[in-house]
């Protein structure tokens, strides 16, 4: 800003009373300018500090989810890789990963995931890989352990674009053997069950039948359709107090497993003692 002097104004005629009215009006904009511009800096500097707030609580947050994926992945059974998917080199991987082949962390990390194929079978895989994540199945391959040995594993491979625009792939890993293994045990346990000498019924929380095993349609004379959905009180002869069958029902556990001879209504409505 320009500022007249008085002596050139009173040189140009204006009086002295009007030159100070116009130095008070100048003096009075020069401090309004200051004020307005106080203003500007002061509305910057409160917008830069919300602005700054706000980066941190999203920095913050996302750190917070950062660290809560990782102590779940991390710990999780279930294993898992993320690769670039350009180049194939593994960035990261999980403990139950490391468990699963039996290799450390340090030996995997900035491999490519091919190297985890057996050589043979190396671009099969691959191409399997590929079609998994275009078209958002799983896929069964071999992998490799440290032993030499190989593990048949299911892969599920999904592509994740993030914000800061760097594509990455996220392939979990679950180990089939141990699946199969649970399986096997499964269907043994299944079968004991079916070819017991003794009769065994399963209900649900409400202490509706859900399973009946083929010694309860030989001893009781229903067969599974017309028990399922029944409770085990159509078993009940009248010849046990109601208390009897109450284990039975829907809050029996384990503590109410007995053993012992029991009188049971049959389907022809005869009341038989039964083991």
């Amino acid at each position: 800003m320009h500022i007249i002097p008085l002596s050139a104004m009173l040189s140009t005629g204006i009086t002295g009373h009007s030159a100070i009215r116009i130095m008070s009006i100048l003096l009075w904009a020069s401090i309004a300018c200051l004020l307005a511009l106080t203003g500007i800096l002061m509305g910057q500097k409160r917008r830069q500090a919300n602005l700054e707030q706000t980066l941190s609580r999203e920095t913050t947050r996302r750190l917070d989810e950062a660290a809560r994926y990782n102590a779940i992945l991390g710990h999780s059974s279930e294993g898992f890789w993320i690769m670039d998917p350009e180049t194939l080199i593994l960035t990261e991987v999980n403990q139950g990963l490391c468990l699963m082949l039996g290799r450390d962390k340090s030996d995997l990390l900035g491999r490519p995931c091919f190297h985890l194929f057996p050589p043979e079978e190396r671009e099969e895989s691959l191409a399997k890989l590929r079609q998994a994540e275009k078209a958002a199945f799983r896929v069964e391959v071999q992998l490799l352990r440290a032993d030499g040995m190989t593990l048949p594993v299911q892969l599920a491979p999904v592509r994740i674009h993030p914000r800061d625009g760097i594509d990455y792939q996220l392939t979990f890993v679950t180990n089939l053997a141990l699946i199969k293994e649970q399986e096997h045990t499964l269907r043994l346990f299944c079968r004991a069950i079916e070819q017991s000498g003794i009769a065994i019924i399963i209900t649900d929380s409400q202490g509706k039948i859900e399973y009946v095993n083929h010694r309860f349609t030989q001893i009781t004379g229903y067969t599974q359709e017309e028990a399922l959905g029944q409770t085990p009180r159509i078993l009940k002869s009248g010849e046990h107090p109601l208390s009897f069958m109450r284990p039975c029902g829907p809050r029996s556990s384990l503590e109410n497993v007995g053993r012992g001879p029991l009188s049971t209504k049959e389907r022809t409505a005869n009341c038989t003692g039964k083991r």
